[in-house]
């Protein structure tokens, strides 16, 4: 069965994911206070995005997944299991291979200035997800290019969950978009662009987060916090193009509230926490569903 259908015209931007660390104080602080604390999309958010896939996976489904992620680890044996194989897609860049960085994001206009712009450009993270499903059910595919295309499947569906990574926001000041927020300033201790603020999820810390013992326990005191029965309704839509719409809408209705180089707010931030930790349940479980019945 094909899950990916739908990819429309769209609009480029210079926006991309950043490949960098995510930090937190302590491993214990994280423990510890888990309900006060958020993740990033980079090495930790990817991570528990994974691992809660993996914790919802059929056990025939885990074992052709295991089998994939092992297919490349001769060349890549720092990304070896499916968990750890979740951020391969961003670490590439720092082998200077940038061909996928537009596979990271869409650029759904949002506009303020009046205007209507609906097109955006058509390789985009809805494209990627769609093309790493063509891979991942093809007969003719081999074990290591099914390999790959499993790692850029495991990113891309936690990007797209992003808010920042499926919009483009225009206005008076950004005729030509923001690029995703990254022109787009704030303030906020020493970050100053608000993609920064939701690709570390508002995180300043700058101890570097790597335990995977502490992945494991996050990503379950997420599922606790945010059980899959609260998803019933999102997990029957497979349909990445309306998961990018509704990450659009969360940055319509959340992420642009803080004024253009304004001050980011306890208030924001709160809402903020709950937006990122139920965002990462989300697209864990999606990440799930749909390989249980790729893999399956």
């Amino acid at each position: 069965m094909r899950y990916f259908s739908r990819v429309i015209g769209q609009r480029p931007s210079l926006c991309c994911l950043s490949a960098g660390s995510i930090y937190i104080l302590t491993i214990t602080f994280f423990l510890i206070f888990f309900s006060n604390s958020l993740f990033a999309w980079n090495q930790v958010g990817h991570k528990v995005v994974a691992q809660i896939a993996y914790d919802n996976l059929t056990p025939t489904a885990k074992l052709k997944a295991n089998q994939l992620t092992k297919a490349m680890s001769d060349n890549y044996p720092g990304n070896i299991g499916f968990v750890d194989s979740a951020i391969w897609a961003d670490n590439i860049k720092g082998d200077e291979i940038t061909a996928f960085s537009k596979w990271h994001y869409v650029n759904i206009p949002i506009n303020a200035d009046g205007k209507h712009r609906k097109r955006y450009a058509k390789t985009n993270v809805i494209w990627a997800i769609g093309q790493a499903e063509n891979v991942l059910i093809s007969p003719s595919a081999n074990a290591f290019e099914k390999g790959m295309f499993l790692r850029f499947f495991i990113h891309f569906v936690g990007d797209i969950h992003q808010p920042l990574h499926a919009t483009n926001y225009y206005s008076k000041r950004f005729k030509h978009g923001d690029q995703g927020g990254n022109l787009y300033k704030i303030k906020y201790g020493k970050i100053n662009k608000l993609h920064t603020v939701w690709d570390q999820c508002f995180t300043l810390t700058n101890k570097k987060y790597s335990d995977k013992k502490a992945v494991i326990e996050l990503a379950q005191q997420l599922q606790n916090q945010y059980p899959k029965s609260d998803f019933t309704e999102a997990l029957k839509d497979n349909n990445p193009t309306d998961w990018a719409y509704q990450s659009r809408q969360l940055a319509i209705k959340y992420v642009y509230q803080v004024p253009y180089n304004g001050k980011i707010t306890k208030q924001y931030q709160k809402q903020g926490k709950v937006i990122c930790q139920k965002q990462l349940a989300l697209a864990g479980y999606r990440l799930a569903d749909i390989l249980n019945q790729i893999l399956s």
